[in-house]
Order: C-alpha cells, then sequence, then structure tokens
C-alpha cells in the first residue's frame, strides 16, 4: 500500500494546511460489546487519532506521525480551509453545483473520490461551523446533498476511497501540494455557504425530489466560531427562529440522528428531578432543529421509576432551558457520562469476568491490561480490583504484592489526555513551583495541593503526586519574556522542542522555559483601513509633526516608533529621549505605544528603582518607559545601570528573594525629562536619541491649547477608536535612508547637542575623561584624591574649592564616612572621595584608611611606571 502520509503530509504541512493522519481501509477496532476487533465502520476516512480536532499540529507532530502512521492516508482539518461537499450521485446536479460554487466564490482545487461526487477546497478568513442543506432522494433512490465542512471537521486529501478501493484524485493541475492554502485559496464566508446550500435545497426541489425527513438528516445553518459579526447583507434577513445563529454552537450534535439515539440509549436513567432536568436541557441544546431529539429524550425519561408523561411535555415544551456559566451541564457532560457508564459496563461484562475466567497468570495480564486502559474509579472499580486479587490469588497461588496491585490494576494515566484541570500546568524546577501557564499563576507544591485536591481525591494521591508521577506536567527550568521564541509570533526564530507540545515553550541554553509573552496580547490588524481609519492615521501624524518641530527630530523619532510598532519580536539598540515641559504630553505617547503593543508587553520604571540594587526592572517587556529620566546625584551608578539594559543583548536579572538567572534583553527604552541636562551625555554618546518637543513650557501647551483645546483628546480618540488600523498603516512606514536600528548609534540631533552642552561643566566633562581613560594620577573608578585632582586640572576649568565636592557628586564620588578624608599619598595631603563609600568601612563608623592609601599609592605608582617606560620607548 502507498505510503501517503509520509509521502505528502510535509509538503501539505509547510503550505499552511493542517494535516492528520487517516486510517487505512482496512483498519480495525475493538468491538465494545464483545472486546474482539472488528473492521472499523468509517475506515479510510476518519482520523486516526483521538483528538483530532484540538490536537496542535506542529514540526514535531508531522514528523513523529509521518514515521508512526506513514501508511495512513492524509486528512485536512477544515477550521481555516473550509471545503464544498458536492455530495451528488446524479452527474448533472455534481456538475451544475460545482458551476455554482465557483461562479460565486472562485476557482478552487477540486477532489474526487466516488465520481460523479466533488470536493472543493477554499480559506476561511472567518471561520465557521458546517452548513449543510437537506438530503434529497434523485429519482433512482440515492441521496444527494451538498455540505460546506467547517470547524471542527476534516476531508481526505490523499489516501484509498473505502467504496472504490482507489486513490482519491484531484481534477486538473491544481491541488493541495501546489497550491498555499493560507494564499493561493478563494476566500469563502458563511453568508455564501449558506446560499451554496440553499441553491442546492431550491435545485432538487424543482428536479421534483423527495425530501429525507429532516429529524433524521437534518440540515445545519453553520455558526461563525471567532464571535465576530457575521455578514448578511448579501443573505437576505434573517428569520428570528433561526436558533441556530443564537445559540451555542460547541453544544450541538454534529453526529446523525441515528448516533444520537444510540447514544442516549446508554445513558442512565435520571434518579430524580434534580439529576433529569440538566440532562434533558442538555439533549435539547445539542438539537439544530426544535423537536428534533423530543422523541429520543421522552424514551430515555420513560425509563425513570417516576416518569410523568404530562410533565415531560409540559417541561419539554415551555421550560426555560438556557443557563449560562462554566458550569452548566452541556453535551459535552452528556457524552462523558454515556461513555463513563459504557465503560462501567464494559468491566462489570467484560472485564470481570475475563478475570473469573483466566486459567493462567498471562490470562490475567490480559484483563489487568483492559483494567488499566480503562478510566474508571469509584465503587465499580474498586470491585473489579478486589476480585481481580481474589483471582490473582487463585492463579498464582499467591497474595499479590502491594507494588503489583498498584502497577497492574491502577489506570495508565500516560495513554490518556492530561485532564482539563491539569493540562495548564507546568512545574518549574529552579523555584519549585507549579505555574499556570494560561495565567501565570505560581503555586508551591503545599499552595498546589490544597488548591485541586478535590480533583485527585478519587485516585487516592494528592494534585503534586499526580502531576509529577501519575501524569506527569512538562517540567522547565523557568519562565522567561521571549517575543523572538513564541511558536505563535510570525518571522520568530522559535523551534519546536522535542517531547514537549505547545508553542509556549522554547530551549535556551540548552533548558527549557516557558515563555510569559502571549502572542494574544497584541491588537489584532484589520485587512485594510477604512475612511475613519485614515483619518485616524492622519490625526497620529499630525499630533507628531505638533509634537517634534524640528523636520529631522520627526523623523528621527517616528522611524524608532515605527520600527518598535513593526517589529515586537526584536529591540531598538538605542533609547528614544522625549524632552519637553511640564503638561507637554509626553506621557500620552506611552499610552499610545501601549495601544500599539498591548498594554502588558509597555512596562513603566521608575526613576527610583534604577537606583537599586536589584534589577528585575530591566527584564521582559517588547517596550519600557522610564518617566521623568533624571540622574541627579547619582550620575555614573544610573548612566551604567542604564547601559545594559540598553546596549546589551543579554541581561543578568536578580529579582529579591530569587536566584539570579541571565535571560534575553527583549526592551526598547523610550524615556521622558522636562529637564535640559537631565543625563550627562557627551557628543559622542550614541546610546540615546534626543527629540524634543515644542512645547518646552507649561505655558507653551497652554497658549497652544487655546487655539486647538481638543489637540490631544483627538489624538487619544484616534488611537484608542483605530488601534489595529494604525498598526496596519505603520507596515508600509517609509524608514529613512540612515536609519539602522542595530547599530546601537542613535542619529545626533540638535537637541542631543544641546543636552550635551548644558548637561556638563568642563570641570565635570575633565574628570569623566580621567576616570574613564584611566591614566591620570589620583584618579580611579573608586576613589579620587583632591591634590592629584587639582595637580592635573587646568586652572581655567577649576571651580572653586567649595564647589568641587558637590560638582563631584554629580557624577557619584562622595566623602567616606561623616566627616572629611584627608589622607597622605606619597606625601601629598588631599581630601578623598570615593564611588561606594561602603567598601571603605572597616565598620559603620571606622573608615579604612589603610585600604584606601594602598588603593591609591598603587595606582600612582603604575601611572608613574608606565610614564617613565613610555617615555623609554620613545
Amino acid at each position: 500500500m502507498k505510503k501517503y502520509f509520509s509521502l505528502h503530509a510535509q509538503g501539505l504541512f509547510d503550505n499552511g494546511y493542517s494535516v492528520v493522519p487517516i486510517t487505512t481501509i482496512d483498519a480495525k477496532a475493538r468491538d465494545k460489546k464483545t472486546g474482539e476487533l472488528v473492521p472499523m465502520k468509517s475506515a479510510g476516512k476518519a482520523p486516526g487519532l483521538k483528538d483530532w480536532q484540538s490536537v496542535t499540529i506542529d514540526q514535531n507532530a508531522i514528523t513523529e506521525w509521518s514515521r508512526k502512521y506513514f501508511r495512513y492516508g492524509v486528512g485536512i482539518r477544515t477550521w481555516y480551509t473550509p471545503a464544498v461537499d458536492v455530495d451528488c450521485m446524479d452527474a448533472d446536479a455534481s456538475v451544475y453545483m460545482r458551476n455554482f460554487v465557483e461562479g460565486l466564490v472562485g476557482f478552487a482545487p477540486a477532489r474526487v473520490g466516488r465520481a460523479p461526487k466533488t470536493l472543493l477546497v477554499y480559506r476561511a478568513d472567518e471561520p465557521f461551523t458546517k452548513v449543510k442543506s437537506h438530503t434529497w432522494f434523485d429519482d433512482f433512490g440515492e441521496k444527494n446533498a451538498v455540505e460546506i465542512l467547517g470547524a471542527g471537521q476534516q476531508f481526505v486529501a490523499y489516501g484509498i476511497h473505502p467504496a472504490t478501493k482507489k486513490p482519491y484524485h484531484w481534477l486538473g493541475h491544481e491541488n493541495p501540494l501546489n497550491t498555499n492554502g493560507r494564499i493561493d485559496l478563494e476566500n469563502i464566508t458563511l453568508a455564501q455557504a449558506r446560499k451554496i446550500v440553499d441553491e442546492f435545497d431550491r435545485y432538487a426541489e424543482e428536479q421534483g425530489w423527495e425530501k429525507a425527513d429532516p429529524h433524521k438528516e437534518p440540515p445545519q445553518r453553520g455558526k461563525l466560531v471567532s464571535g465576530a459579526p457575521e455578514d448578511d447583507q448579501d443573505s437576505g434577513e434573517v428569520d428570528e427562529d433561526d436558533w441556530v445563529q443564537s445559540d451555542d454552537v460547541k453544544d450541538k450534535w454534529q453526529g446523525t440522528y441515528e448516533e444520537f439515539e444510540e447514544l442516549i440509549a446508554d445513558l442512565p436513567p435520571a434518579e430524580d428531578y434534580s439529576s433529569w432536568f440538566p440532562r434533558i436541557a442538555a439533549i435539547k441544546d445539542a438539537e439544530r432543529e426544535p423537536d428534533e431529539f423530543k422523541e429520543i429524550a421522552r424514551e430515555w425519561s420513560s425509563r425513570a421509576e417516576n416518569y410523568d408523561e404530562d410533565g415531560f411535555d409540559d417541561k419539554w415544551d415551555n421550560g426555560n432551558f438556557r443557563r449560562t456559566g462554566a458550569g452548566s451541564f452541556g453535551l459535552h457532560s452528556l457524552v462523558k457520562q454515556v461513555e463513563d457508564a459504557r465503560m462501567e459496563k464494559d468491566i462489570l461484562l467484560r472485564i470481570i469476568p475475563m478475570f473469573e475466567e483466566a486459567d493462567n497468570i498471562y490470562e490475567w495480564d490480559r484483563a489487568a491490561e483492559r483494567l488499566r486502559e480503562t478510566p474508571v474509579w469509584g465503587t465499580v472499580r474498586e470491585h473489579a480490583v478486589e476480585i481481580a486479587c481474589d483471582h490473582y490469588k487463585r492463579v498464582t497461588g499467591k497474595k499479590i504484592p502491594a507494588i503489583t496491585k498498584k502497577q497492574a490494576l491502577s489506570v495508565d494515566h500516560s495513554q490518556f489526555d492530561a485532564p482539563a484541570w491539569l493540562e495548564p500546568w507546568v512545574f518549574a524546577e529552579k523555584d519549585n513551583v507549579f505555574i499556570n501557564k494560561d495565567t501565570m499563576l505560581s503555586l508551591v507544591p503545599h499552595a498546589f495541593n490544597n488548591s485541586l485536591a478535590q480533583y485527585t481525591k478519587v485516585f487516592n494521591c494528592t494534585p503534586e503526586q499526580f502531576a509529577t508521577a501519575l501524569r506527569p506536567v512538562p517540567i522547565v527550568a523557568g519562565t522567561m519574556y521571549y517575543p523572538d521564541m513564541h511558536g505563535d509570533m510570525p518571522g520568530s526564530s522559535w523551534k519546536p522542542v522535542r517531547g514537549v507540545e505547545g508553542t509556549e515553550f522554547f530551549n535556551y541554553k540548552g533548558k527549557l522555559y516557558l515563555n510569559t509573552f502571549d502572542p494574544k496580547t497584541l491588537p489584532e490588524m484589520p485587512e485594510s483601513i477604512s475612511k475613519k481609519g485614515r483619518k485616524a492615521v492622519d490625526t497620529i501624524l499630525e499630533y507628531f509633526r505638533v509634537q517634534f518641530a524640528d523636520e529631522n527630530e520627526y523623523r528621527h523619532a517616528m522611524d524608532w516608533l515605527a520600527w518598535v510598532i513593526n517589529n515586537p519580536t526584536k529591540r531598538m539598540t538605542y533609547s528614544l529621549v522625549v524632552l519637553g515641559g511640564q503638561g507637554s504630553g509626553k506621557s500620552i505617547v506611552k499610552k499610545f505605544m501601549k495601544y500599539m503593543l498591548g498594554a502588558v508587553n509597555v512596562g513603566t520604571v521608575n526613576n527610583q528603582v534604577i537606583h537599586k540594587s536589584f534589577t528585575g526592572w530591566q527584564a521582559g517587556g517588547i517596550m519600557k518607559v522610564i518617566e521623568e529620566i533624571s540622574v541627579a546625584g547619582h550620575r555614573f551608578d544610573v548612566m551604567n545601570a542604564l547601559k545594559e539594559p540598553i546596549s546589551n543583548e543579554e541581561l543578568f536579572i536578580e529579582r529579591k528573594r530569587e536566584e539570579g538567572q541571565e535571560e534575553v534583553n527583549t526592551a526598547s527604552w523610550l524615556m521622558y525629562t522636562n529637564d535640559i541636562a537631565a543625563l550627562p551625555i557627551s557628543s559622542g554618546d550614541r546610546r540615546f536619541l534626543i527629540c524634543r518637543s515644542r512645547f518646552r513650557s507649561k505655558e507653551d501647551v497652554l497658549s497652544f491649547l487655546r487655539e486647538r483645546p481638543s489637540f490631544f483628546k483627538d489624538f487619544e480618540r484616534a488611537f484608542k477608536a483605530h488601534a489595529g488600523e494604525i498598526r496596519l498603516w505603520f507596515k508600509d512606514w517609509k524608514y529613512s535612508d540612515d536609519f539602522d536600528h542595530s547599530s546601537g548609534q542613535a542619529p545626533l540631533t540638535d537637541s542631543a547637542m544641546d543636552m550635551a552642552d548644558t548637561a556638563q561643566d568642563d570641570f565635570t566633562n575633565f574628570v569623566i575623561d580621567a576616570i574613564e581613560s584611566k591614566d591620570m594620577q589620583g584618579i580611579t573608578d573608586e576613589l579620587i584624591h583632591g591634590y592629584y585632582l587639582l595637580l592635573n586640572v587646568p586652572r581655567d576649568m577649576r571651580p572653586s574649592d567649595r564647589h568641587i565636592a558637590s560638582r563631584l557628586a554629580t557624577i557619584g564620588y562622595v566623602k567616606p564616612g561623616k566627616n572629611r578624608i584627608q589622607l597622605r599619598v606619597n606625601g601629598h595631603r588631599g581630601t578623598v572621595y570615593a564611588r561606594h563609600p561602603e567598601k571603605w568601612m572597616k565598620d559603620k563608623h571606622t573608615v579604612d584608611y589603610d585600604a584606601m592609601k594602598e588603593h591609591l599609592e598603587n595606582q600612582v605608582s603604575a601611572i608613574s611606571a608606565k610614564e617613565v617606560a613610555d617615555e623609554w620607548g620613545d
């Protein structure tokens, strides 16, 4: 047999299709009643995975399935690639409907399995559930229908048709292997899908065909699964009784009438009204047409000893069945209860007799294996375990060991998906906490046990034991914010992690991390910009043109903002500093960027935090904002603290009460200030792009607002109402020819020159240069000796003696201890200033003069020796 999956799955996946393995036509399944392997009813059409509708399909999955299911067919899920299935055995009807569909929606790849039936593949920008016509019997008694397969369904793209025993084939040149599912397919809407089935119903009625019983072959109108408003402009008015459009689609039955009847036949009868009512409500919710399952519900209800026919009719016809809340009993709960009942029945009628009939340990092991594969708990399982232990002793002549009992008769949780309560949790090894990847809530094991104990009582273990031993959750080294390593980010560097499902997991330096960045927090962009959206864009541009009156600074600032908006997985290597007066609207730019990037992705750093020893403020975020940056009194320390988060690709992050760790630097930095001397930069310092607002004082703002009172409000209204459209507009931003986001070299602006001139006097600049050069006696990055300082500073730069201390303090050098320290170095007496005074203290009150003297004398001697060597070298 041809290896369809291994041949075609990778190519389809690369072309944007969600592929699943399809069982071979000779596939078998275990009969629920007899336990024997029998031919599968839907072999050759049904997916080979139990959870195929929700399973994550990534490169890891494709690789594993290609190895494991290489002989299987290839199916394509129809969430985003719906298919019009012209299920007509009448050749004229099939041709007519294909022409109608392609005339309405556009041409499409066409697949044939059993001619003349044809399937056409499209794209859905707004996914919807199945849309189906009535079923009609033609003149030869053949069934005919048209169905648009949507969310929660699939079709076979490559494989063997179970009826013809021949391969499915694609007509003409186009097929999914040479047609990209995201780009090349025509888009089909829910309104168009409904038009298609309506046209088929009209055509079939015109032919005089007989309509099948709608209760047994019900039509379906579909529903948008995204919750977006439906575009019914061309589909006529919506009937107020069209309940399918307003009800909760997730609780609709997707199978046939007979399959639902079979399901409810195995539902245990209700013991009282409180258990009867929610199940009746769930049956009614599952209907696709009014009263579709009324007789099934009546038959099930009649099994109860206290059944009341009139009471049933009254409640079914007049009862209020609408309920809200996550705890409602719906179709999913109904199916689960039936599955549990069937498994309990299987234990009683099949598994227990297997233990009773076992003549040797091999046959006993077969029964035990069946019990391990049956996830049922409670009295039925306890009864089965008790019987199994009795017959173990009968077969072996020995009492069953405790370890054997646990291993052989407990449920094998590894064979099943994680239960819903456990699925979002991971365990962070370094911090010894459980983390909910949906909410990022962290719980220590004790709190984890207390919070979730209700779910594991039946297993006779704690939630921690269940999550680490019985059904282990993923174990990560820790969490990290890293947009470029999230699998759902377009163009990211993410690669699948072997053995771990989920696009939120990534490897960093050989360790597994959980990504705290969520792509869904980025505002969505529409396909196009509306007229109102373009007006909003004009308002945004006008705001920034007014703010940055200098044309060059406007251009540089807009390049910076546009690049950050367009590249959420990257970062700028220089900071934008907005200089403006009080009330100039600097902070509203932060709000604007929150709407462009998502509020949680834009962090605010308090100016005081920068002075602290912990560096958690540097971590995470697409953009960080420092409001009113100022380094007065701490110039040297603060400028150093800012250097790493602006320039470095990686940061060592130390948080309070946590062990430090290396993290990727993800943030671009925006700063505000109203102080022209805020940063002690020089003309050569290119880490800061300084752009000045036209509003240099509060008076400037007030004067402008007298003429334009709604200036700031118009700006805010525009980006709040049209954030997605503004993001889309920025995609086409034309950057300046000299723009370079990665150089670490900000453009030199007039405002930067003004700040450099204002922020530092000649004396301060001289001292900073001396510190950085490391070639001037008595001046180090730890201590400054007053004698050597004044010896080297030119007289025209030297401030008065009483101002020297205050100037040195602005770059972080202060006196150790409470009093002025006089120290003799190589015979020269002078005042000493220290960057870290505490470093030069023996205790809280005693200065370590010897350590300071040794440090300075060693430096002076080293400089002298170097000067002599240089002189002799010349």
